[in-house]
């Protein structure tokens, strides 16, 4: 299973079209630990239900929410 933090900067080297070690450390923006841990089992489900991160890394606005989807936009790109 791939983690949340590892599913960020796949997605942001794509959304950008660039090698991922082309990329900023992804720990200059969010914790990568604490990422992948907000995500990760309860203990008494398989995975946290609900709840999202937001931020913006290698200037593309990022969204990662419960299921494990990341969702990118363009930090330029008006919401």
């Amino acid at each position: 299973m791939t983690t949340p933090s590892t599913r960020v900067v796949e997605a942001v080297a794509e959304f950008r079209d660039v090698d991922p070690a082309e990329l900023p450390p992804l720990y200059d923006v969010v914790d990568p630990d604490a990422l992948d841990a907000l995500f990760d089992s309860t203990g008494t489900s398989s995975s946290r239900r609900e709840g999202t991160v937001e931020f913006v890394y290698a200037g593309i606005f990022v969204r990662v929410d419960a299921s494990g989807g990341v969702e990118l936009t363009s930090a330029a790109d008006p919401e």
